[in-house]
């Protein structure tokens, strides 16, 4: 007999959730994920020499995504447990001076901590709502990581 893993079915998956306290709109980093995957042949279909688009990262409302050499921001929102994305634009790599990212990284990550102290949950956890809540820092803390064409 095949060994289960927990949640392998949509009623343990939706008994996991309500036990842990999350919302049955909410969707997982690991889903969203997935469903941008499943977006990128929209914008990118697979040349014949192989070339296949990759999410390189994922953030808050948008994705980085590598194809041919290039990365283009592609941006998305979650509604009613369905990935929606906008048309991606091309971005490329900026070097700004580590003081003025670090401090931006500070001021974030110093939120983050203090939400996570305050709320004992995961790092991850912290980051999502503290994006959530305090979208400038992030902003200003992924303006200096990257910049439009």
């Amino acid at each position: 007999m095949a060994k289960r893993n927990i949640n392998d079915t949509p009623e343990e998956r939706a008994a996991m959730r309500q036990l842990l306290g999350i919302n049955s709109s909410e969707v997982s980093h690991d889903r969203i994920r997935e469903l941008l995957d499943k977006q990128l042949a929209k914008y990118w279909p697979d040349s014949d020499a192989g070339t296949t688009a990759r999410i390189a990262e994922v953030f808050p409302s948008c994705a980085i995504v590598e194809w041919d050499g290039d990365q283009y921001r592609m941006p998305y929102s979650v509604e009613d447990g369905a990935v929606k994305t906008s048309k991606p634009e091309k971005v490329a790599t900026k070097y700004v001076p580590a003081s003025e990212l670090g401090a931006a990284r500070a001021a974030l990550m110093s939120e983050v901590a203090e939400y996570q102290e305050a709320h004992r949950c995961p790092a991850a956890i912290a980051l999502q709502e503290v994006t959530r809540l305090h979208p400038e820092l992030w902003e200003n803390y992924s303006k200096l990581v990257m910049r439009a064409v």
